[in-house]
């Protein structure tokens, strides 16, 4: 658990770092990390995933793509609304600039969730 929490810092630093702070913000100043909890439940590997903004500016609204996920522990709707192909974080509220923001599920595997869309405020 320390060494995730070490190398989500030494993330964030390293990205501020590489990118610049002035830099402009995109979709893909949005990073994750999927990491193990180190729980099982009803059988299945509990996952964390933690959402990473690397930018200045806030980011709302972010929609990742989700196509066949599933989970055996039911996930916070607050956190993550599956829709469709479509899951809404934090139900669309602010991510602040380099902030971050986690979700926890359980399935056999990390699910490959893709970045699809976000709105941008900076101020």
């Amino acid at each position: 658990m320390a060494s995730t929490v070490y190398f989500v810092g030494l993330l964030l630093f390293l990205s501020v770092v590489g990118k610049g702070i002035a830099q402009e913000c995109t979709l893909y100043s949005i990073s994750y990390i999927q990491s193990l909890t180190g729980k099982i439940i009803q059988g299945k590997t509990e996952w964390k995933m933690t959402i990473i903004n690397d930018c200045k500016c806030t980011q709302s609204n972010l929609k990742l793509r989700c196509v066949g996920f599933q989970s055996v522990e039911e996930v916070d709707p607050n956190a993550m609304a599956k829709t469709g192909d479509e899951c809404l974080i934090k139900s669309g509220l602010p991510i602040p600039g380099f902030s971050h923001f986690s979700f926890i599920y359980a399935w056999d595997n990390s699910f490959p969730f893709r970045l699809l869309s976000s709105q941008i405020t900076c101020s």
